[in-house]
């Protein structure tokens, strides 16, 4: 690896094997924190690493961003008069310790609008993280404690009425990303604010697609508005859930027409929000197109290039790519260690998102202003 105007890294890795455990701690797309030289820092990479160890079912983006938020730490530290011993430095003045510098460092960010809130907050929440461990693990003890704590309990009651009680654990060093809704703004909150869009304009997003000629991502979005589905749940449908003979189909719940339904999440192959399970209800017509392409010879051109770079898949994707690859790493094949993998980054989708972007919008916006 050889970055700009920076000297050449050679990364080596060796399989790792817990004898106790009698399993490999082996990751694809393993995060790592690099400093200012492009170098991977040893402490954030230890750090990963052991919250990886613990987690039997890994999601690796979350671990990414807790990468990123190391590497701005560590990126803050390198510019420091003698980072190094800064890092360890708890001296009695409060606002000498580093915890405290870089929170002061961060609220200098968010008033000059270069960071936003709820990244500052997530970004401190780290660094808080990675210095308990750093504590526990015994690599250092502090002369002067890194925060002052905060013991309280926070009260609530489940939909069925139980009240439960929470304790919580805060730190006089958290930064505070107090939300501002606007109950006029038209828009809901998930996962960000989104605005429904209206049957008029999904119209418009289904013409832009067809006439780019984009059939994989037409039939996604067509998918995605007809059942509800998220992109994860449409890009990680299977093959053999479209290539029934003779399927069988269920009344509507509304208006006179017939659906198919289909299961959801864990055992399906289908991935779902918080893995969790569901029954997508598919309109006749879209099932059959789906069908009808499931069998076209486009999708079968595209499943022989992904068996010619990858082998014979057991549970093949309905949509591959014009490569093909999938466009969303299904969450049980993400967990599979592959050694020889030449992937960068996990698949999320990011093809479908790009398409949007740089063709559905433009379109849009200049043939329906």
């Amino acid at each position: 690896m050889e970055g700009k105007g920076r000297p050449s890294l050679t990364y080596h890795y060796r399989f790792s094997w817990e004898e106790n455990a009698k399993r490999g701690f082996n990751f694809n797309l393993f995060p790592v924190v690099l400093d200012r030289n492009a170098a991977p820092w040893h402490l954030g990479i230890c750090y990963i690493l052991a919250l990886l160890e613990g987690d039997t079912a890994p999601v690796m983006t979350t671990y990414q961003s807790r990468a990123d938020d190391l590497g701005a730490f560590k990126e803050w530290l390198d510019t420091q008069d003698d980072p190094d011993d800064l890092m360890f430095r708890f001296p009695r003045i409060k606002l000498r310790r580093p915890t405290y510098r870089y929170r002061g460092y961060l609220q200098q960010q968010i008033q000059a609008g270069e960071v936003a809130p709820t990244t500052a907050k997530r970004r401190m929440g780290t660094v808080v993280a990675f210095y308990r461990w750093l504590i526990g693990s015994n690599y250092f003890q502090p002369e002067y404690p890194p925060w002052e704590e905060k013991h309280y309990q926070l009260a609530f009651k489940t939909g069925e009425g139980i009240a439960i009680f929470k304790k919580v654990v805060s730190t006089d060093i958290r930064i505070g990303a107090p939300k501002s809704e606007d109950p006029f703004a038209g828009t809901i909150q998930d996962g960000g604010k989104l605005r429904p869009l209206t049957g008029r304009e999904q119209h418009w997003v289904l013409e832009a697609s067809e006439a780019k000629g984009n059939t994989e991502c037409y039939l996604i979005q067509l998918f995605m508005l007809v059942t509800g589905a998220r992109i994860q749940t449409a890009c990680t449908l299977r093959l053999r859930h479209f290539t029934n003979l003779s399927p069988q189909y269920s009344t509507a719940l509304t208006g006179d027409g017939e659906v198919f339904k289909l299961k959801a999440g864990p055992g399906t192959g289908i991935d779902t929000k918080n893995n969790k399970n569901g029954m997508l209800l598919i309109p006749r017509p879209v099932y059959e197109l789906l069908r009808t392409y499931a069998l076209s010879e486009r999708a079968k051109l595209r499943r022989s290039r992904f068996v010619a770079k990858h082998g014979e898949h057991l549970d093949a994707y309905l949509f591959l790519t014009q490569q093909g690859t999938p466009y969303y790493t299904a969450r049980a094949e993400a967990l599979r260690f592959i050694p020889d993998l030449d992937c960068r980054y996990e698949k999320t989708g990011q093809s479908v998102r790009q398409f949007l972007k740089e063709h559905v919008i433009p379109y849009v916006r200049e043939h329906h202003d």
